[in-house]
């Protein structure tokens, strides 16, 4: 399941990490004076995260965990209710087990 969700996640990956590469990184003038630097960076990148984020929706917005090709959701689907039921098994058998055990 773990596997299945990484490959339907790989699309918005791509998507956020080409929106990250687009973010400007300014470049340092070598004869400003430190101090207004710093302030100009601030005041540049202010809302990184912001514009980060919303480059991150829009992306998930495109192709969505369960939004892409139908057989895609049902498998993921699939393997999660499959895990589910694996892990209800193992409990059950764990408790026969130590009940046997007394």
């Amino acid at each position: 399941m773990i596997v299945m969700f990484v490959w339907l996640m790989v699309p918005v990956a791509k998507c956020t990490y080409s929106a990250f590469r687009e973010i400007p990184i300014g470049e340092v003038d070598a004869e400003q004076v430190p101090g207004q630097v710093d302030r100009e960076r601030l005041n540049k990148y202010d809302g990184f995260l912001d514009h980060f984020g919303s480059a991150v929706k829009q992306c998930y917005q495109r192709t969505p965990l369960l939004g892409q090709q139908r057989w895609k959701s049902d498998l993921l689907i699939g393997f999660a209710a499959l895990m589910v039921v694996t892990g209800i098994i193992s409990r059950i058998m764990a408790r026969r087990k130590h009940r046997m055990l007394r």
